[in-house]
């Protein structure tokens, strides 16, 4: 009998299930086994943050059952830890439900993702008195998060980023913690939230959005230990809180990879194919560092685990594309987004150089920036412009030319040619709906006539809505327009 190639990925959340579905999806004849440690099957860790806010469930973050995995012959397996891997061997240790087992593989991919960073200064033996530090990376994390919320008169979050603000105004939307008067305080180092991706007056009107929610917001603010009832800070100053929930960065898991010999710096270390300093053994996602860089969010960490599938399935190698990404926080009382090389300043302009557009309007909760070169969108920064965000990340992300009207562009006129995002009857094709997956509205047509008449099977067939979520309305929108009298013909014209 002939050998089957055996695929063994390790880690089984968000990057390890996409690869394994794209491995599945190129060939029939591999042995895919998913080593997954925690006790879940795969489950759309994005949308933890929205979980805090009691809107969702943590189970119904799920991405598949595990009928869905049998069906298509993927061995799945939770609780299982990854003890030791030989390269050389081609075999690996693994510890499950079932007991020890030694595991022979061809290939190897690295998808262990990454831990929350606890700084040095909060850590909690738990004594009594003290608040519970926690971090938000995985499924247990949230369930724990929103337990001990349901309890406490005082919370903390650590830490302005895009997670930090998200857990925040989550917390305190929360019935549970807003119907007993309990407070969420927001601290951060900087001078304003997210200063990392926004700068000073975008920054500035996100702190006053935070505040506006009921978020206690302390900037410049670093603990410096953890106190009977709190925390302190730098400044002397004591924040009261029976609950930390930190969100100061993360750490690649590497100690397997760097235990079985494979190159790791701040990640494992991978070229333009995705491959190891070992052969036969891939990283993709969060663990992993691409010329330097570790991989950080999910919409990269998905191309890669493609490009792994496609370069073990196929003859041809691929190399990653590098896609531009465009940071988006999801709060309900102001939309954000960040993309490119945001922080060129209109001043910085020289001959040749970049091109930067500006409209601001901090009393309304609007601004507004563009940063063009060569003609094309490099980089920005959008707060509170509702009406523009999906088209200008769109053409960001597509790379094609902008208007020579800027400022038209900002404020969604006509004469820039680009709007608020299109009618159903009105978008091309190409049109990109879903942002995390590349979902275009040619492709969501195509499942609709295959039979997917709702969110879960356009999900399930397109993988629309199963990233950020923040495209669902507008899956919604055209299911509804491919569902009405006659959309079927319109659809022919307008794709």
């Amino acid at each position: 009998m002939s050998h089957r190639t055996r695929v063994i990925i390790v880690g089984g959340g968000m990057v390890g299930a996409r690869c394994a579905e794209e491995l599945r999806s190129r060939s029939s004849s591999v042995d895919i086994v998913v080593l997954g440690d925690e006790q879940h099957l795969a489950y759309n860790r994005v949308l933890l943050s929205t979980a805090l806010a009691g809107t969702i469930d943590p189970a119904g973050t799920e991405l598949h059952p595990a009928r869905w995995w049998s069906e298509r012959d993927i061995d799945f397996r939770t609780s299982t830890a990854v003890q030791f891997i030989d390269v050389a061997a081609r075999n690996l240790l693994a510890d499950g439900p079932a007991g020890r087992e030694q595991l022979d593989f061809d290939h190897l991919v690295f998808a262990t993702g990454a831990r929350s960073f606890f700084p040095p200064a909060l850590t909690s033996a738990n004594d009594v008195g003290r608040p519970e530090i926690l971090g938000l990376r995985d499924r247990e994390d949230c369930e724990r998060v929103l337990a001990a919320a349901r309890g406490a008169r005082n919370i903390a979050v650590i830490g302005g980023g895009v997670l930090g603000v998200e857990i925040a105004d989550a917390l305190a939307r929360n019935p549970a913690v807003a119907d007993r008067g309990a407070r969420v305080a927001l601290l951060h180092p900087g001078d304003a939230p997210m200063d990392k991706q926004l700068g000073a007056t975008p920054g500035a009107i996100l702190a006053r959005c935070v505040c506006e929610q009921g978020i206690d917001l302390v900037l410049g603010a670093r603990a410096t230990g953890v106190e009977e009832g709190g925390l302190r800070l730098s400044d002397g100053e004591f924040v009261p809180a029976d609950l930390v929930v930190v969100s100061a960065g993360v750490r690649a898991n590497t100690a397997l990879a760097e235990g079985a010999g494979v190159d790791v710096r701040r990640g494992i270390v991978i070229d333009e194919r995705c491959a190891t300093s070992a052969g036969g053994v891939w990283a993709a996602g969060d663990c992993a560092e691409f010329e330097g860089v570790p991989t950080g969010t999910l919409r990269p960490g998905w191309e890669q685990a493609e490009v792994v599938a496609h370069n073990i399935c196929a003859e041809a190698p691929r190399a990653i594309a590098h896609r531009r990404e465009a940071v988006r926080l999801k709060i309900d009382a102001l939309d954000v987004a960040s993309f490119g090389r945001w922080c060129v300043e209109p001043f910085d302009w020289e001959p040749g150089g970049p091109e930067v557009t500006v409209l601001s309007d901090p009393a309304a909760g609007r601004y507004g920036k563009l940063v063009v070169e060569s003609g094309r969108i490099v980089g920005g920064v959008l707060v509170g412009m509702d009406d523009v965000v999906g088209a200008v990340t769109q053409m960001f992300d597509s790379g094609a030319r902008a208007p020579l009207d800027r400022l038209a562009m900002l404020t969604g006129t006509e004469s820039a040619g680009v709007g608020g995002e299109p009618e159903p009857a009105d978008m091309p094709g190409e049109h990109t709906v879903c942002q995390c997956n590349a979902v275009t509205k040619d492709a969501l047509v195509r499942a609709h006539g295959d039979g997917a008449r709702d969110v879960p099977a356009v999900a399930d067939r397109t993988r629309a809505t199963t990233g950020c979520g923040t495209c669902r309305a507008k899956v919604e929108k055209i299911l509804g327009w491919l569902d009405a009298e006659g959309a079927h013909t319109r659809e022919t014209v307008s794709v």
